[in-house]
């Protein structure tokens, strides 16, 4: 994936949040997801990360999503 920042950080934060959710909850359940998800990720929308990181941590949903042939969001666009 090419990294491309042309949204908002509040548009980052709000996908962060709901990949992190879903990247925990699978975390939580190793027997259901496997070893994919192999640490929790603490993140707080709340927290000002920065734009790039926000940005960073998106496309790595996004990259692992493509590599490992999954959708961590159902309702998610595929960029």
């Amino acid at each position: 994936l090419q990294l491309k920042e042309n949204h908002s950080d509040n548009y980052y934060r709000n996908w962060n949040t709901i990949y992190s959710k879903e990247w925990n909850q699978r975390y939580m359940s190793p027997m259901k997801h496997g070893d994919l998800y192999d640490c929790y990720i603490d993140y707080n929308q709340n927290i000002e990360y920065g734009h790039d990181f926000n940005c960073r941590l998106y496309y790595y949903f996004k990259y692992f999503e493509e590599v490992n042939h999954v959708t961590l969001f159902p309702g998610g666009r595929r960029r």
